[in-house]
């Protein structure tokens, strides 16, 4: 699933994973784009490279092993779907997070590290009332934590967290439930 909001004609992509979302984009709408990732699988990584091509001013946020993951295939694991998708480090704008970090004021973008799927999770928290949690928490599915990097008691724990955490707000997962 890919989400997406607007502040300041600046566009903020949620895991642009959605090919028919990023067709409809226009740059001009926009002065920069801003990619949260919640972690670097290839499903939510698809519409990278297309961003790039379209927009100027590109900056993804993530954590280290995000920008590690992107960068590979192998371990994004779009090597294994046909369409490999490789970042080059050096040419991109990583802005890294840390584990509950506010990247942005209004509305507030809190980070939160959810490892467990992945080493490279972080769920999104945008101003106390919506959570975009990838893979670490989609109601009612189990964690999956059978690929590389899963944690099963990580996962769990998250999982649980975020339960607490999200109780009476909207919650944005990674996949349709």
């Amino acid at each position: 699933m890919t989400y997406w909001f607007v502040v300041d004609r600046i566009i903020f992509i949620v895991d642009p994973g959605d090919p028919d979302f990023l067709e409809s984009l226009d740059p001009r709408d926009y002065d920069e784009c801003r990619i949260l990732l919640t972690h670097a699988h290839f499903d939510h990584i698809y519409g990278v490279p297309e961003l790039l091509r379209k927009f100027e001013k590109v900056s993804i946020f993530t954590n280290e092993d995000g920008a590690e993951t992107l960068c590979s295939a192998k371990k994004n694991l779009s090597k294994y779907q046909g369409e490999p998708i490789e970042i080059n480090r050096e040419e991109m704008d990583f802005l890294f997070v840390d584990h509950c970090d506010f990247i942005y004021k209004s509305p507030s973008i809190r980070a939160i590290f959810t490892p467990g799927h992945h080493p490279s999770c972080i769920t999104w928290m945008i101003d106390g009332e919506c959570f975009f949690t990838g893979d670490s928490y989609i109601p009612g599915i189990p964690v999956v934590t059978n690929l590389p990097g899963g944690r099963k008691e990580l996962a769990r724990k998250w999982e649980n967290r975020l339960k607490e955490l999200s109780e009476g707000l909207s919650i944005y997962p990674g996949h349709k439930v």
